[in-house]
């Protein structure tokens, strides 16, 4: 059983609004938007996405019933020929998302869509808060599960979400991180979640006494038995239960486990299983609960704490730590056209893309490649097809199988990305033909699909501008010609970076930046080369564009490569150093310039 979909009231009414627009316009040529997460809060180094099914539910019953109607012909917001188009409305586009379960990163699409621009404008709200909220709850769970290790986690958010909807997909998601059960009973019932669930305090106070409060939850609810021991006095309430315990037992009811939601856990705990334990009781297991996140459960199991299982509530619902992620939805594509939104700090790649995974000889995430949807890398796509012409390609998946993935996609992390701490970046690696690409987009080029091309010594200057190497010696001389002083120096460096390797061999998926302080041009040539040559040697990368502008009184000079790889850049030799040999950086008689030098190879 899966939720009812949302209705598309379900909006701002600003997509109402544009897609009225659109209509009257007649932009509704195809459109395809991305949602990605911009960047990642300071206590997270990674993201379980979650929260697609959901997502083509609402699109695969996308519709506007005669009830919704007349909501919106009353609203007198849309004319006879508005509402006869709002009629009609249903998506029959495509879709392509990351699994659920999937980790991820900043600038990563975790769903794209491609529909009419009126539909896929007016899904969105839907789409980022689905998105949003579940693969927010499944990142915080999955910390909670890492520093539990191995221990049973119970999801307890119902009453401290905001809203009983947040609740439920709070319990969807906790779960698809790797908690073991929930307190959420609709969430057993719509989704299959184990459910778990004990007394609340009011239960033992409205009895006479916490033994008679015992006997009587435990002869209503014999099984998976719990019962809640802080009301009044932990550790005598741990007396007590170690004293029905063989009563109950006569009567083939066996207390499961005593729960502890109050004070220091920890020392609690402690002697709560000493007490059991002398009485012989050490298969009752002791479940803490009370204010915890995934600090707290770490800290206690650091301390070594005797505690079996934990009930996260407040903190797992709410994110509390982090209750926001930074995303957007945004246009990639219009009728074929890639777009690209510049707004300071926001700007988004152009066109439709994909993401490869590489993994190191372990087995563990080694880094992603951020690329063209139409490109091959190495590694595996994590995008995949879910919904081609507003249907899907496959029954939903089970959520067995989607916890099997996290939990996989937790094994194969980083170890220091699985720690609590903040920890340095995962490699993110926009590739060379999206550089590419978003470097025409910036220059207004219209772009025709399949016509990127490679990067040529030719294709980041003006057709004039080319590079040599002459003969000198043992070593070899490399020369830039271009129009200016910049083009020279690009072209001269990949008269150097030939030295190394064909330059139209390299994917340019890594970018350096080197700053040349000042000098004249001579000196700022012999800085700029040697630069490089300490660059590639001290990454062992080959490099293959280049681009340098002028700035107070030096420069500032970038350079993308990639990683060495001998069978594929059939190296030639290894430049150890510009010379001052043949050092000039002129301009000649009126007309183009020359930058050279001798390099030690």
């Amino acid at each position: 059983m899966s939720l009812r979909p949302a209705g598309v009231f379900r909006t701002d009414q600003d997509q109402l609004t544009m897609m009225r627009a659109y209509l009257r316009e007649g932009l509704t040529g195809m459109a395809v938007f991305e949602f990605f997460v911009r960047r990642l809060p300071p206590t997270r180094n990674f993201l379980i996405a979650a929260g697609l099914e959901q997502c083509l539910d609402f699109l695969e019953n996308l519709s506007l019933g005669p009830a919704e109607m007349e909501r919106l012909a009353a609203s007198g917001q849309f004319d006879a020929a508005d509402l006869a188009d709002l009629a009609t409305i249903h998506f029959d586009g495509d879709v392509d998302a990351m699994p659920e379960g999937t980790a991820v990163f900043p600038g990563e699409p975790i769903l794209r869509v491609a529909a009419p621009l009126p539909v896929a404008q007016v899904v969105e709200t839907q789409l980022v808060n689905l998105l949003h909220f579940q693969t927010l709850i499944a990142s915080k769970a999955a910390r909670m599960v890492l520093a539990a290790r191995g221990r049973r986690l119970a999801d307890l958010g119902c009453r401290r979400a905001h809203g009983t909807e947040a609740a439920l997909l709070a319990a969807r998601a906790a779960y698809v991180a790797g908690f073991s059960d929930t307190a959420t009973t609709e969430a057993g019932i719509a989704f299959g979640i184990p459910l778990s669930g004990a007394m609340t305090h009011s239960f033992i106070q409205a009895h006479a006494s916490e033994e008679a409060a015992f006997l009587s939850f435990a002869r209503s609810r014999p099984e998976n038995l719990v019962l809640l021991i802080d009301t009044y006095d932990t550790e005598r309430a741990a007396h007590i239960v170690a004293g029905v315990a063989p009563t109950l037992a006569a009567e083939g009811i066996a207390v499961q486990g005593v729960r502890i939601d109050s004070g220091d856990l920890g020392m609690h705990a402690s002697r709560v299983r000493t007490i059991l334990d002398r009485a012989g009781q050490t298969g009752v297991s002791i479940f803490a609960s009370g204010g915890l996140d995934e600090n707290a459960i770490a800290a206690l199991i650091g301390a070594g704490a005797p505690i079996d299982a934990f009930g996260v509530g407040s903190s797992l619902a709410t994110s509390a730590d982090a209750p926001a992620l930074d995303c957007a939805y945004k246009l990639q594509e219009y009728d074929g056209v890639p777009r690209r939104k510049l707004s300071e700090d926001k700007a988004t790649w152009p066109g439709r893309k994909q993401v490869f995974r590489t993994l190191d000889p372990a087995g563990v995430m080694a880094d992603d490649v951020l690329t063209l949807a139409d490109d091959a890398a190495a590694g595996e796509p994590l995008l995949q097809a879910v919904m081609r012409a507003g249907r899907r390609l496959a029954p939903p998946e089970s959520l067995s199988a989607i916890r099997a993935r996290t939990a996989e996609q937790l094994r194969r992390l980083p170890p220091a990305l699985r720690g609590l701490q903040p920890a340095p970046p995962y490699p993110v690696r926009p590739s060379w033909r999206l550089h590419l690409l978003t470097e025409q987009v910036d220059q207004g080029l219209r772009w025709v699909p399949g016509a990127v091309p490679e990067p040529q010594a030719s294709a980041q200057s003006p057709s004039s501008a080319r590079w040599e190497h002459f003969p000198h010696g043992a070593d070899i001389g490399v020369r830039g010609i271009g129009p200016t002083f910049e083009s020279a120096l690009e072209q001269a460096a990949l008269a150097l970076a030939a030295i190394v390797a064909n330059p139209d061999l390299v994917r340019p998926d890594q970018e350096i930046r080197i700053s040349c302080p000042g000098g004249d041009d001579d000196d700022i040539l012999y800085q700029w080369l040697n630069g490089l040559i300490y660059e590639m040697a001290a990454r062992r990368l080959v490099l293959g564009r280049f681009s340098v502008s002028r700035q107070n009184g030096g420069m500032i000079g970038r350079a993308w490569g990639e990683p060495f790889d001998s069978a594929r850049h059939q190296p030639r030799a290894e430049p150890k150093g510009a010379t001052y040999t043949a050092l000039s950086a002129r301009r000649r008689d009126g007309g183009e310039w020359v930058a050279q030098c001798v390099v030690d190879v």
